[in-house]
């Protein structure tokens, strides 16, 4: 079974601290944008991480908390986004409309934030909630011409940095203490996993599949039951093959690790994408 397969090979890969694969509840993201913010939550600086030379330009990867999968609702990912929801700031999409709903958006933003508990454990959060607050945050990042002008128009995912670090903040100890015990805590209604055979909370929706070629640029699902003719004794979404969580993120982060545009494991054969791997690892793997 290809899911197993995949689950297996993510865990090869996760065993190997030189694989640079997502840990549990994490995500590789480009992150062109990041806001420098003081402790006392004042606007310092605008950080384009991009290097290279006009379209060969390429932002910074960060290892980030897993995004979540947006359909028609709204729901925010923690601590990054686009400046719908990380600013409240609408960004009207080109060539379609869509209704301004930035206020709602961030509303979502700061209730994922609160969700983690740690306002006043963590500075970096201070931080970003206090310049959050502030009334001329916009006004302030338009100083920054250029750059502002950018992320006003294009809407790239953006985070917030602290002056004199390194990471965005969500590399913070204390936030990533507290995301592994969200993740490690078993909550929700839980079933007998078809691709473990262990019993686990199901996925109700999967991780989506980036990469192939001819597919929707936000992702695509392996399969998906969204018309009541797909679905059986009345089950709705996963509950119509139950995929447990651990293996639902497995199978999709090995696949997307294997799809990355930098993967020497991907090609393609006339109009197909195509990825290989094997079993074990192999020199082959790495050439």
């Amino acid at each position: 079974m290809i899911l197993q397969a995949l689950t297996e090979y993510y865990q090869r890969k996760a065993a190997d601290p030189d694989s640079g694969i997502a840990p549990l509840g994490w995500e590789w993201k480009e992150l062109p944008f990041l806001i420098v913010l003081k402790a006392d939550g004042t606007l310092l600086n605008i950080e384009d991480t991009r290097e290279g030379e006009g379209k060969n330009r390429r932002a910074r990867r960060f290892l980030v908390p897993q995004a979540v999968k947006r359909t028609v609702g709204i729901a925010s990912n923690l601590l990054w986004d686009n400046p719908d929801y990380a600013l409240g700031f609408y960004v009207p999409p080109k060539g379609r409309t869509k209704a301004d709903r930035s206020a709602e958006s961030h509303a979502a933003f700061l209730s994922r934030i609160a969700e983690v508990g740690l306002t006043e454990q963590s500075s970096a959060v201070s931080a970003v909630l206090s310049f959050l607050a502030r009334d001329t945050k916009i006004a302030e990042l338009a100083a920054f011409d250029d750059l502002w002008e950018e992320i006003s128009t294009t809407g790239p995912f953006i985070s917030f940095k602290l002056a004199g670090d390194i990471e965005p903040v969500f590399r913070d100890p204390v936030i990533t203490n507290a995301i592994n015990a969200q993740i490690n805590a078993t909550s929700g209604e839980q079933a007998l996993c078809i691709v473990t055979g262990n019993k686990d909370q199901f996925a109700n929706l999967h991780p989506v599949i980036k990469g192939i070629a001819g597919a929707n640029a936000t992702g695509a699902n392996i399969v998906g039951y969204n018309a009541p003719a797909f679905c059986s004794f009345g089950k709705q979404q996963g509950e119509n093959a139950p995929v447990g969580q651990t293996a639902a993120f497995a199978y999709t982060t090995a696949l997307n690790s294997l799809l990355n545009r930098d993967s020497g494991q991907r090609l393609m054969v006339g109009d197909t994408t195509t990825v290989f791997w094997s079993a074990r690892q192999t020199a082959f793997e790495d050439a």
